[in-house]
């Protein structure tokens, strides 16, 4: 069984050795999709799941939505 959970994020860089309009700072729309496949759990709050949905909305927001979006990369 896979669980799919879908989150996006904004995030601003720039490409300062370019010629082009790139390399004025300006961002970009990223989707990140994570899966996650298992046997289901058969006890327990996630009795009958392979993950708790919010359980890995926690962990994307943590490690991804909360160090990138909205933010600066090189």
């Amino acid at each position: 069984m896979k669980i799919t959970k879908e989150i996006g994020i904004d995030l601003g860089h720039r490409v300062a050795q370019h010629d082009s309009k790139c390399y004025n700072l300006h961002g970009h729309r990223y989707k990140i999709i994570a899966e996650v496949e298992g046997e289901l759990k058969l006890e327990g709050s996630e009795n009958g799941m392979v993950m708790d949905f919010g359980f890995l909305k926690e962990i994307l927001m943590e490690f991804i939505d909360k160090k990138y979006d909205h933010s600066f990369t090189v």
